[in-house]
């Protein structure tokens, strides 16, 4: 049995249609840097006091069908961060802590992620005041309340 010509182009972008998916590849996902902030929390004379560093980019390819796939880029403006109040805000930014005179920005890139969306361990390197370490972070998906899917 032969197909014709046409017959044959929709058997094959049928096929197709159902391949697509079992190979998508990793697609951007937005991250809305002005609502976004990475959260910290420290003890002060015993008692727990919390801070916030913004996101001043963010580069995530998310691979929903093969999390491994995906990879995360984030850097943060260090120099924009509030520790709680302004005399521990001072020493965090100070040359003996952080030193964002010198170095504004912390980076974080990812290297390995496994897990799935709810749960996923962020492997990466994490770059501060100009010294690169091996981290392991743990990570969601997820969607701000009130913003569009």
């Amino acid at each position: 049995m032969s197909l014709n010509p046409f017959r044959a182009f929709i058997l094959l972008t049928l096929l197709l249609s159902f391949a697509l998916p079992l190979t998508a590849a990793p697609t951007p996902y937005h991250l809305n840097a002005e609502r976004s902030e990475v959260g910290f929390t420290y003890l002060f004379r015993g008692a727990e006091i919390s801070g916030k560093m913004p996101v001043s980019s963010a580069n995530m390819q998310i691979d929903l069908q093969d999390i491994p796939a995906s990879q995360v880029s984030v850097t943060l403006n260090a120099d924009a961060a509030r520790a709680g109040f302004i005399f521990a805000t001072k020493a965090m930014k100070s040359p003996e802590v952080l030193d964002t005179a010198r170095h504004p920005e912390i980076e974080f890139t990812s290297t390995r992620i496994t897990g799935d969306l709810n749960g996923a361990k962020v492997t990466g390197d994490l770059t501060i005041r100009g010294v690169t370490r091996k981290i392991t972070l743990e990570a969601g998906l997820f969607r701000q309340r009130g913003t569009e899917a």
